[in-house]
Parts: structure tokens; sequence; C-alpha cells
């Protein structure tokens, strides 16, 4: 029972400080639109403007379009909820990201 408590503490931990590192680096996060594929969301920091459309595959960084990876990932809306490729949003701002199979374990740093 311990062992389970301590895994579902280092889960929060995480979930909380990938919520704070896109708090600290992004100013402002903007859902613009309905539940459909022209809605929007915005990501800005002081030195750069990140757009992603709902099931596009594309973001505008500063007004240049790239894809946001090379396996077609797209922002989709599900059960009301937004979900944004987040690798792609902390890469672009200089950030990494690494996956600890062992663990179950997502590292994000800036």
């Amino acid at each position: 029972m311990q062992m389970i408590r301590k895994e579902n503490l280092k889960k929060a931990v995480a979930f909380v400080s990938v919520i704070a590192i896109v708090c600290v680096f992004f100013s402002m996060i903007i859902y613009n639109g309905s539940a459909d594929s022209t809605s929007e969301v915005f990501a800005a920091d002081e030195g750069k403007t990140i757009v992603l459309r709902i099931d596009t595959p594309i973001m505008t960084v500063n007004g240049e379009e790239k894809n946001i990876d090379e396996n077609g990932t797209s922002p989709v809306i599900i059960s009301g909820r937004t979900l944004v490729p987040i690798r792609a949003i902390i890469e672009e701002i200089g950030g990494n990201v690494k996956w600890n199979n062992y663990t179950k374990e997502v590292t994000l740093s800036y």
C-alpha cells in the first residue's frame, strides 16, 4: 500500500511540474473557437508565439509554419478537453523532453 501512495505522489508531482513549466514559460495560453477544426490554441512568451490548430499537424511559430512532428501529431478535443502536443511546445521554446521507459516517467527541462 505504501508503494502505491509513493507512485501516486510521484505522478502528482510530475503533473504539477508540467503545469508549472507551461505556466512559467507562457504568460498566455488562449483557446479560440468552438470544438471544430477551425479552433486554435495560442501559446506565447516574451519571444515566441505558437499557434496550434485543432486536428492539424502543423503549428505556426512567430508566423512560420512547421510540422508539429514527423508522426502527424495534432491537437485534439476529447470530452471537452483540449489536448496539445506538449513535447513540440517545450522543444520549440528550447527545452528538452525525455521519456524513461523503465519508470514510465517524463522529464521536462529548460
